[in-house]
């Protein structure tokens, strides 16, 4: 039985807030948010996890994959735009749908894109799982 005196329950519930804020508070899904288009970071992972460990990199297995969700709430279609990708110390510029000449996402849609790491930053396959943060949208 544990007994709680009522002078100190207010450290308690703000020390179990605090440890609950910090424990899921940060969690691995990024989220940015410009000029009404959001990028959320929903994962980060081996393309085929399961088939790498049995069979190794054939048929791109062991490629470390973002699974990246695009959200237009802006009135207008979304033609292209670029963003800041920071992988880990490294920061690149990556474009989405610049050489289309049809809209990339229609206007309150969203649409789910994969990064494929080695093929863009040729972020090796051996490596640990990497940090990615997206920052500063530009809208064309």
């Amino acid at each position: 039985m544990i007994l709680i005196n009522m002078k100190n329950s207010h450290k308690i519930i703000f020390s179990i807030m605090l440890f609950t804020t910090i424990l899921f508070g940060s969690k691995a899904n990024t989220q940015t948010n410009e000029g009404n288009v959001i990028l959320t970071v929903k994962e980060i992972k081996k393309r085929n996890r399961a088939g790498c460990q049995r069979l190794g990199n054939i048929y791109g297995y062991c490629e470390w994959i973002v699974i990246l969700r695009v959200d237009n709430k802006r009135n207008t279609p979304l033609n292209y735009f670029c963003s800041n990708l920071k992988l880990n110390k490294k920061n690149y510029e990556i474009c989405f749908g610049k050489n289309k000449k049809s809209v990339f996402l229609e206007s309150k849609d969203y649409k789910h894109v994969i990064l494929n790491l080695n093929v863009l930053t040729n972020y090796k396959n051996n490596n640990n799982k990497p940090k990615v943060k997206f920052s500063k949208i530009s809208i064309y």
